[in-house]
């Protein structure tokens, strides 16, 4: 369990899991000295990296444990760490969209809707349950400087040619249209978007509101706005009025 800091967002982390034959991102946000929010929590949970990663690596086997531990479900597919992740922290709550309780119910998992975690997230962190989906996505925004991080399940992809896998998966990938670049894959357009001029104008009102600085996804690598090139909203929104 590796965990990489977030440029330009303080107390963000990334960190690849195992899901399948494929890998995936989680993401931890550090809401405040006893409060953790993971999203996709992964499934190779390690105490030791995590104690490491919380602590800057400073006594790293001193350190307690948060007190407040907060699991996020971005969608029904992205739940395979919770289990792990409760184990270890017996008081570790977790959520998911609240149309799709009962699908997550039936996976094992007694999740709480995403109201109940919005009551304690602090001003800087938003949430998002995005409407139409057959998924339950959920979406983040973090704000730091004036500056907002979007933190995606499997709205978009952002997996660059240089880090196409080869073999089975990376012909899934294409074939699925989730790869390479940023992408919004197939399988999304057609099996996760069931009302899609609601989910469209949904997200095209969130871009309006929050102009990402940068976009953290579960498939794939950071993508930035760069000075001198076009923004991550223009790419964003071009990319939604051609797929969506």
């Amino acid at each position: 369990m590796k965990l990489k800091p977030i440029e330009d967002f303080p107390d963000v982390w990334s960190g690849l899991y195992p899901a399948g034959s494929a890998r995936s991102n989680q993401f931890l946000i550090r809401l405040d000295e006893e409060s953790l929010l993971v999203i996709s929590a992964g499934t190779n949970l390690d105490l030791s990296s995590l104690n490491a990663t919380l602590t800057g690596g400073k006594d790293p086997a001193s350190v307690q444990p948060p007190k407040n531990m907060y699991l996020v479900a971005p969608n029904t597919l992205h739940h395979m760490g919770i289990r792990k992740w409760k184990e270890e922290f017996a008081a570790a709550r977790g959520y998911g969209h609240s149309k799709f309780l009962k699908k997550f119910s039936k996976k094992g998992h007694n999740l709480e809707p995403l109201d109940h975690l919005l009551t304690v997230l602090p001003s800087h962190v938003r949430a998002f349950e995005a409407p139409g989906t057959r998924c339950g996505e959920i979406l983040f925004i973090v704000e730091y400087e004036s500056r907002y991080l979007w933190i995606c399940a499997d709205s978009f992809f952002h997996i660059p040619q240089s880090r196409m896998p080869t073999g089975a998966v990376g012909w899934y990938l294409k074939l699925s249209g989730a790869a390479p670049g940023l992408r919004i894959s197939r399988l999304f357009k057609f099996l996760g978007i069931k009302h899609r001029s609601a989910y469209k104008e949904w997200i095209l009102n969130l871009l309006d509101q929050f102009e990402p600085h940068t976009l953290i996804v579960c498939h794939g690598v950071p993508l930035q706005s760069k000075q001198g090139e076009t923004t991550l909203k223009e790419k964003l929104v071009n990319l939604i009025m051609a797929q969506l």
